[in-house]
């Protein structure tokens, strides 16, 4: 905690060519920057989602979504998995998060933490 952030979380991520920025405070924005053409901020609005995460989007544009929907959304996918009598393993990672994804972000976490020591050098992801 920063003074003068209270409950500030702000993942970006920064690119050669472009970065991307979300904050918490507004959930609804995701902000584009590019080196060589304007910047973008992409609004959530249902009806401009790919038709495979629209359902994600349970308020319509407009109607900021919050921690609780993210929770609502990954019970109903895991208690629909179940009631269905899914396999576990068939999951592709939209539905939940599966051991496989949570082997990505450690490696994720893992390259920050190198990155960091190194001074914040480029750092390549293990595979």
């Amino acid at each position: 905690m920063s003074p003068g952030h209270k409950n500030d979380l702000t993942l970006e991520l920064c690119g050669a060519e472009a970065s991307v920025r979300w904050q918490q405070e507004r959930p609804d924005e995701l902000w584009i920057g590019h080196r060589d053409q304007p910047n973008q901020t992409c609004v959530k609005d249902p009806a401009l989602l790919d038709p495979s995460v629209r359902p994600l989007a349970a308020l319509p544009g407009g109607h900021a979504e919050a921690w609780a929907d993210a929770f609502r959304n990954l019970m109903r996918n895991i208690l629909t998995f179940v009631a269905e009598g899914r396999d576990p393993a068939t999951a592709d990672g939209r539905d939940f998060a599966t051991f496989a994804t949570g082997v990505q972000v450690a490696a994720i976490v893992d390259a920050i933490a190198a990155s960091a020591r190194a001074g914040g050098r480029w750092t390549r992801l293990r595979s």
